[in-house]
């Protein structure tokens, strides 16, 4: 299995693919003499609190790209981002807020057709076969839970995707979908049906616990290498900001690096990145021409960051990968 964890300050490190007795479904099309022609990338989104800079920088450099993409939401309603990140989280235009460029990026994109009619997770699952990628952005506020991180739907579909061997790139709880969507059993059987969300957000109880697999299945990361936003960086966000919006940094009682580690073979597969200054100082964030402090991690054709500040180095890479296919 090969893997990296990647921070560069001029193009995106990509590895090797992930060697499998499968072969992996073309993912551009081209007529006879014609130059191949990239299927559109799924980006999903929550209806509310997707993180900023996680759907607007990805979507801006697919786009930049020549790369078609196609939102989906669980029912197929228009999504929006957290309003925390276009304000201020604590105040007016402060740096938990999303970066200049992200927030012009983000109304660019609210105002195309694509993003105002979005598809259903079921008609993504449906048609799996026509995207080239898939894309898994995060957001940590209550929003990102029903209709998401907890939905059953999405997870069907992410499943169907997975088996196509095609880029799956996720971003900080992005990666969580990707932990709780149950792999395959063996001849390709689907496991038992899930939960619906709204079904797994039924009591107030509910939203401090993460979902259970119940049976035990594994999830799709097992045996794959990932990273997620790190406890320390959570825990960080946290305590920086109780003071005035109490769990608004919590999602679930279990720390994100905790659930996906358990979702994994073993610990040793999920890669915290760095940590500046013993943990007391975020890291860099990267930009549009600058990588400098951004990671990703590339496992075949998973590719996973930690936080909004990889966002760059995280869409350049799924470019990247979708161009060598």
């Amino acid at each position: 299995m090969a893997s990296s964890a990647a921070a560069v300050p001029s193009e995106p490190q990509v590895s090797a693919p992930v060697a499998s007795s499968a072969a992996a479904a073309p993912i551009s099309s081209s007529s006879s003499g014609a130059a191949a022609t990239p299927l559109p990338v799924l980006l999903a989104l929550p209806l509310t609190d997707f993180d900023t800079t996680e759907v607007s920088v990805p979507w801006k450099l697919l786009r930049d790209a020549g790369v078609p993409v196609v939102f989906a939401t669980e029912s197929g309603a228009t999504g929006a981002t957290d309003p925390k990140l276009l304000t201020g989280v604590l105040w007016t235009n402060d740096s938990m807020a999303a970066g200049a460029e992200a927030k012009d990026f983000y109304q660019q994109m609210i105002a195309t057709h694509e993003f105002q009619h979005p598809i259903t997770f079921a008609d993504f699952e449906r048609d799996a076969d026509k995207y080239s990628a898939l894309v898994l952005p995060g957001g940590h506020a209550p929003g990102m839970r029903v209709g998401f991180l907890e939905s059953a739907s999405l997870q069907a579909a992410v499943r169907a995707f997975w088996r196509l061997q095609r880029p799956v790139a996720a971003i900080c709880h992005g990666v969580l979908v990707l932990a709780r969507t149950k792999a395959e059993t063996e001849g390709g059987a689907k496991p038992p049906a899930a939960a619906s969300s709204a079904e797994t957000n039924a009591t107030p109880a509910a939203a401090g616990a993460p979902p259970t697999t119940g049976d035990g299945q594994q999830s799709v990361l097992f045996g794959k290498r990932v990273m997620t936003l790190p406890k320390w960086l959570e825990r960080m966000a946290y305590f920086a900001s109780a003071w005035k919006l109490g769990r608004y940094y919590r999602t679930y009682d279990t720390y994100l690096e905790d659930e996906v580690i358990a979702s994994l073979a073993r610990e040793e597969d999920y890669h915290r990145g760095a940590k500046p200054f013993f943990g007391l100082a975020p890291p860099a964030k990267g930009s549009r021409n600058d990588d400098t402090g951004a990671e990703v991690c590339v496992d075949g054709n998973l590719i996973s960051a930690r936080w909004p500040g990889d966002a760059y180095l995280f869409a350049k890479t799924l470019v990247a990968k979708i161009q060598q296919q």
